[in-house]
């Protein structure tokens, strides 16, 4: 019987026999579907069989791949998922040998990608190689055709695999990389209020000491003011008192009769000296000679200047009292009294 091309494609998962080790195989994982399409031919001589042998096994690896991952650095992974990976190709039916120890992966879907993979071709072979030495037997070949077919869905399952924990793992690396840049920004958050906190806290001081200073320069302030008021008081009462005691000045040293002339003239012998020279004239021409002020006696009258050289006056340490000796031609005599008295 000369088999013709033969399609696999995914569809529900079915358990299969291992020809040469008689060991049932299971699929392990989910997946999306991937279509191979091998084809498979049967001529003549032994020769020719085992040419196309060979040529089936490029094919089926030229069709599944060879992965990348075969070639990477397994250092980082653990030896219980290496374990976890030889028990699960021991469950599919590959020969342990087939699976090195050494085998990298970069997570445990890989390891089962890869199993699965040896199995669909395992399958393929065994499949082709039972196709050449029993080409009437159809029953054999159906059951082969459907273990290949659940090691293809076998092998979609283990990719479908692969692809969520890719998605997976982008996923929390995008989310691991959210929560450091919540963290960055939490912490510039935490920075930013510390700062605020401390400025805010040097302006109340600030405020603080602008006030109290404000408040002491009020105060000395209405000090100063209280003092200049003081001050200008003081300086008004003591101009006051000098114009009071200069009026007194000058009326002590104008004519009380007229107020205009300076007084030079005293009379004799009670020695009064509030008068000028003309004022005292006309007093005795219209009242005779008594004196205007104590209506004693005049003897006679003589101006400052004449009496300078005649006059005696002696004042004696008591204060405000006075003697007061005077010789002239006309008259002479002595007297006792105040500087209110004159």
């Amino acid at each position: 019987m000369k088999p013709s091309s033969i399609n696999a494609d995914g569809g529900e998962e079915e358990d299969y026999e291992n020809a040469d080790e008689g060991n049932v195989d299971r699929s392990c994982n989910k997946g999306t579907g991937i279509k191979k399409h091998l084809t498979l031919s049967c001529r003549g001589r032994s020769c020719k069989k085992k040419k196309k042998v060979s040529r089936v096994s490029v094919a089926a690896d030229d069709k599944l791949g060879k992965p990348s991952c075969l070639d990477q650095d397994a250092a980082s992974f653990s030896s219980d998922e290496f374990q976890s990976n030889r028990a699960s190709a021991a469950a599919c039916g590959i020969p342990l040998a087939d699976v090195r120890e050494s085998m990298p992966s970069t997570s445990p879907w890989v390891d089962l990608t890869l199993v699965c993979i040896r199995n669909a071709r395992h399958h393929v072979t065994h499949c082709h190689e039972k196709s050449l030495l029993h080409p009437n037997s159809l029953e054999s070949n159906i059951q082969h055709l459907r273990r290949i077919r659940t090691a293809t869905l076998d092998l979609l399952n283990c990719t479908d695999d692969v692809i969520s924990s890719a998605h997976a793992t982008q996923s929390l690396r995008r989310e691991t990389a959210l929560k450091q840049e919540l963290a960055s920004v939490q912490k510039l958050l935490t920075q930013s209020q510390f700062r605020y906190t401390v400025s805010l806290r040097m302006l109340r001081d600030a405020k603080s000491e602008l006030d109290n200073q404000k408040t002491d320069f009020q105060i000395k302030t209405t000090a100063l003011e209280s003092f200049h008021d003081a001050q200008k008081t003081a300086l008004l009462a003591n101009q006051r008192a000098l114009e009071r005691q200069l009026e007194d000045e000058k009326e002590k040293s104008v004519c009380r009769t007229c107020g205009m002339k300076p007084r030079d003239t005293i009379v004799l012998p009670c020695l009064h000296f509030q008068y000028c020279f003309g004022c005292l004239l006309r007093h005795r021409e219209v009242n005779g000679s008594t004196c205007p002020l104590c209506r004693g006696p005049i003897q006679g009258i003589n101006m400052l200047s004449s009496l300078a050289g005649q006059i005696l006056v002696v004042f004696y340490r008591k204060p405000g009292e006075f003697h007061l000796e005077f010789k002239c031609c006309k008259a002479q005599g002595s007297r006792k009294g105040s500087l209110k008295d004159f």
